[in-house]
Formats: structure tokens, sequence, C-alpha cells
């Protein structure tokens, strides 16, 4: 059974309407249909007509642009990752960009038959399948409705590869070069001597400095060692020694022996970190005062022995 033709406004005069498409003739033309559905990113599905669609982007009720007559469902299915099919939404819906604009609509189609649906959410990857059904499609002329059999599309996620993390083969970091002590921030950043650049953002040249290497590994061991463990919420509790936390407290040895051990083990969670070693040292002129020395090799092979760079405690 054919999609009835839909039209709006006022009927046309006599003699507008094409040869054979009134009532002697019956329906004439192409129906609307949708052709496929493409997962191109993680978060878009491009979908194909045979005709422009009308999309206004006024929000008037035979608008395409409106993203509640996009219904995605996701399927009982698992992709790459290990994981079930992802819920999403449609959260925009608008034109593929022409050849032209830098864009390439597939098998040659016509600006306007070619949207993209953007979903509020990644998707799940290959082999995930969703299941599209779209409701109140209508082409470029108003002149006809979506065909309802082809309404309904299944598609597959977007195929990611995904490349597991490789601890034997660290990756090189880079931080933003803000001064962490009074000592780095003598040199040789802008205004030496400022305590107000503590903790901000020296700029030079026009850019932000960039902190790699030991330096970088160093600012690292340091947040470690300072956060209290919770500090940060998306790394849970398994983040962080916390030892300004036991600043003015007893001095105990079971204490100063447990934070030497939980130092210890947060900086071989570091990547870069192959054998490290951390022991409390009191200070001798003022026994109820302890560091920390911190002796650590890279995997890189570079070996470094440094002082925790914040009163002992």
């Amino acid at each position: 059974m054919s999609a009835p033709v839909v039209k709006f406004g006022l009927p046309p005069g006599f003699g507008a309407e094409p040869w054979g498409s009134g009532g002697w003739g019956g329906p004439v033309g192409v129906q609307l249909e949708l052709l496929s559905i493409v997962a191109i990113a993680e978060n878009v599905f491009q979908l194909t007509f045979n005709l422009p669609i009308y999309i206004s982007g006024l929000l008037d009720p035979p608008d395409g642009s409106i993203a509640s007559k996009y219904q995605i469902s996701a399927t009982n299915t698992v992709g790459l990752d290990g994981n079930p099919a992802r819920s999403v939404s449609a959260a925009s819906v608008a034109f593929a960009q022409p050849a032209s604009a830098g864009g390439d609509l597939p098998n040659g189609s016509e600006y306007g038959a070619v949207v993209d649906v953007t979903t509020d959410r990644p998707m799940s990857p290959y082999p995930c399948q969703y299941e599209f059904s779209l409701s109140s499609i209508f082409d470029a002329t108003l002149a006809q409705a979506l065909d309802p059999n082809s309404a309904n599309m299944s598609v597959v996620g977007v195929w990611r590869q995904f490349v597991p993390p490789q601890v034997q083969l660290p990756t090189p970091t880079r931080d933003f070069a803000n001064p962490q002590t009074l000592s780095a921030e003598l040199d040789p950043l802008p205004n030496p001597g400022n305590p107000l650049n503590l903790g901000i953002f020296p700029v030079a040249n026009g850019d932000y400095a960039l902190d790699s290497g030991l330096i970088s590994y160093k600012k690292r061991v340091f947040r470690r060692l300072i956060t209290k463990p919770g500090g940060f919420l998306h790394l849970g509790n398994s983040y962080g020694v916390g030892l300004g936390l036991h600043g003015k407290q007893l001095n105990k040895p079971s204490v100063r022996n447990d934070l030497a051990a939980s130092a210890e083990s947060q900086i071989g969670q570091e990547p870069e970190t192959q054998a490290c070693s951390v022991q409390a040292v009191q200070v001798p002129d003022a026994p109820g005062l302890t560091y920390f020395v911190i002796l650590a090799k890279t995997k890189g092979g570079q070996v470094s022995k440094f002082t925790a760079a914040f009163p002992p405690t």
C-alpha cells in the first residue's frame, strides 16, 4: 500500500499540477524513501533519502530537524569493548555538508537528501545494533510523506579499534609549567621573586610553557603525596597519600612507616616508574619533624633522588 499524499496550504488552481498528477491520471512521481543509515562518528548517524527532505529549522509540524522524529533503540547486542549496547537519543538533526563545502555526500546524492543525526552521547562500538524509527518526515516540496515501509531500519555502531595501554612503553607526558615551589618560581620564569606566580600559568612568548620528562614526573609524584585519598572524585580512594593531613600530629614510628609505604605504593603506580623506594627521615635538630627521601628509577633508565618540596611534617 502506498503512503497517502500529504499537502499543506490551499490547493493550487487549475493547471498548476504536472500532467497526470490530478484526478485524471492519478498520483505520479517518486515515493520518498529512506535508503540507508551509516554510523560515521561515535555520536553521528548519517541518513540518506532518495529525495531531499523538508527541514526548515522553525519547528513547524513538518520540520525534519525535530529530534523526536528520530527514535533510536539499542538492541540486545554487545560491542567490541565487551559492553552491551548503550542507549542513545537524537539530540540534533542537520543537512550533511555538500562536497563543495568540504563534505562528501554518498552515492552522488543531492544536497538535502542526506542528513546527520547527532546523538546525546557516544554510541557503543561495532557490532552493537541500533533500531531507527522515523515519523512525520516529508519531502522538500511537502508533497508526500516518508514511505512507512522504509521508516524503520537497523544500523550497527561505528567501528572503533581499542588499543590496550602498554605499561612497558610509557607514553610521553606534558604538563603546564606552573611552578610548584618557591625555588622553581625563581628560575627562569617572568617576574622572578613574585610570590603571586605560585600556582598560576606563567605565559612566555605568547603561549603556555610545558613541562615534560623528569620535571613532569616529579610534579605528578608530589601531587600524589599531597592529595588526600578520595581528593579526586573520579580516581577514588586509591589515589593520594595525604601527607598534609598529618601536620601537627603525633610523630609516631608506625605512622611514619605507613606513610612511607603508602607513598612508595603510589609512586609505583605512575606509568614511568620502574622501581622506587621512600624513606622517612627525622630532622636531627627537631626530632618531631620528618621528611621523606624518594629514590625512583623510570623506565627510560633515569634515576632521581629528591625530597618532598613542601615543609616536613
